[in-house]
């Protein structure tokens, strides 16, 4: 957590660590100083999901993952036995400055996690062009999920049309960036 919301949120991470110390003892949220990624299966989740429905900001996202059957968390590698993952334990609404800053990343990163994973379509062209080798990717992006509510990362959608093997087209834009010509045999 510390890294990311040092990048992210431009907190340093001693600064961040000791507020989110803050919000542990305050009950907001649970123990901080885990690493751990993977839910244990007797830890409701479903509570915790409800409660951050009220917030304007991610309530709709959390209403969403209540509405398609609750919380359905991804199960990564790390676990110290002893600790969850951070998540929240309790709304808050009053908090302010980086206290909220940092509850809001431990909510969205929370919600994105008991959420789906994102779905697209990645496409890659190849192009040969009198012996000119070009290469374009586009990405359709058709299901954004956690997506939705975990606003620290993304995916742009840059679409190109549909092609198959072998089709011809004629491009709209032809342009020269640079021109590399041999060097010539220099005589003294």
């Amino acid at each position: 957590m510390e890294k990311i919301v040092s990048r992210k949120l431009r907190i340093n991470a001693k600064d961040a660590m000791k507020i989110a110390e803050k919000l542990y003892t305050q009950g907001y949220i649970s123990y901080p100083r885990t690493e751990t990624n993977i839910f244990p299966k007797e830890l409701n989740l479903t509570p915790l999901v409800e409660q951050q429905m009220e917030d304007a900001r991610w309530g709709p996202f959390a209403r969403r993952i209540m509405n398609e059957g609750g919380p359905n968390p991804r199960q990564g590698k790390k676990s110290d036995n002893a600790h969850p993952p951070i998540h929240p334990t309790k709304y808050a609404a009053n908090l302010t400055g980086n206290e909220q800053k940092i509850y809001e990343y431990i909510v969205r990163h929370f919600l994105a996690c008991v959420q789906k994973d994102a779905k697209g379509f990645e496409t890659t062209v190849n192009v040969d062009i009198a012996g000119e080798k070009f290469t374009a990717k586009g990405l359709i992006i058709l299901e954004k999920n956690y997506l939705d509510v975990y606003v620290y990362e993304g995916w742009n959608t840059k679409e190109i049309s549909n092609y198959h093997q072998g089709d011809t087209f004629m491009p709209t834009v032809l342009d020269i960036v640079s021109i590399i010509q041999p060097y010539k045999n220099v005589k003294k």
